[in-house]
Order: structure tokens, then sequence, then C-alpha cells
């Protein structure tokens, strides 16, 4: 028998959405793509079709589906869009993904404490710390978090931290603490 004319198959009339960002363990995942993603950008902002292939990447490495690409992308595209984004790309001092550990004062005994800030600039003669979030809790259960960065910038001399926030990248809000 021979080929005949392809058949088509009705689509629905729904397309059904990407998969949802995980939560829970997986969640962390999540952010790690979202983070690198923007340490990405601010670096040299790539093309769209290169911050998909990148999202693409990132995904697979966290072992999550590649589906949710498209959503990072998106997710990160609305971020370069906030204020705050705008205001550390115009800072002629900016650091991103900045590791640091420091000789915390502790009793009995100094405490190293160890720590990663997302989004570190100056403007204006002060610092701000910027420390992103893809989920959503109250912004009072990160204060502490937050001074923590502060105290260790200012305590290794780096300069005097101005404001301190959080950037919750799924609700396109940034919030001083």
């Amino acid at each position: 028998m021979g080929r005949g004319i392809p058949q088509f198959i009705p689509l629905p009339r729904e397309v059904p959405r990407s998969p949802q960002p995980p939560t829970g363990e997986h969640g962390t995942g999540w952010g790690t793509v979202i983070h690198r993603l923007l340490e990405t950008v601010m670096d040299a902002p790539p093309t769209d079709q290169e911050l998909e292939a990148l999202a693409e990447t990132f995904l697979a490495e966290e072992e999550l589906s590649t589906e949710l690409a498209t959503d990072a992308v998106g997710i990160v595209r609305s971020v370069t869009e906030s204020k705050i984004w705008k205001r550390a790309s115009k800072a002629k001092d900016r650091l991103i993904e900045v590791p640091y550990t420091y000789l915390k004062s502790g009793d009995p005994i100094p405490v190293l404490e160890p720590g990663v800030m997302d989004l570190v600039f100056k403007e204006g003669g002060g610092w701000i710390i910027v420390d992103y979030k893809t989920g959503r809790m109250a912004p009072e259960k990160y204060q502490l978090q937050l001074e923590a960065y502060r105290d260790a910038w200012e305590t290794m001399g780096c300069g005097k931290v101005k404001e301190i926030g959080l950037y919750f990248v799924d609700h396109g809000e940034y919030v001083k603490l």
C-alpha cells in the first residue's frame, strides 16, 4: 500500500501551559537558574535566542524541565525592566553574585560567616545590596539575612551601605528593608 496524504490531527482549543516553576525541594534549582541568568544578563546582555538556550542548559543542569525556559526568560526580561535593575545598570561600580567570608565576632569564639550577595552597586556615595527571591514570603523573614550582608560589606571595609532590599522576581517587586 502506498503512502497517502498525511492526515491532520485537530489541536485542542486550549493550548496546554508549560509546567509551573517548581517549589519545595526543586524550588532552589529554579532559583539557581534565575540567578545564573540574571548574572549573565548583567554582565553581557545576550539576545533572546541566546538567553533561551542558556535557560534550557541551566534548567537541564538542575534536572528541571527545559519547557520552563520561556518562563525563565520572561522573568529575567521583566527584571531587566525594573527600576532597581536600571539603577544598577547605570552604576559604574557594580558586582554580581559576590561571594564573601568574614570573621564575625561571636561568643565564646569568632565565627567565619560565608555568603553570596546577588547584586551590589554604588550609587551616590553609598552601596546598595539587593537579594533576588523567586518565592514570596514576608520581607521581614529576610531582614536578618540582608543585615548580615550589610554588616559583612561594611566590616570588610568595602564602604558604607545606604540601602538593602529584596527583589521578588516572580512578582516584579522591589522591597527596601
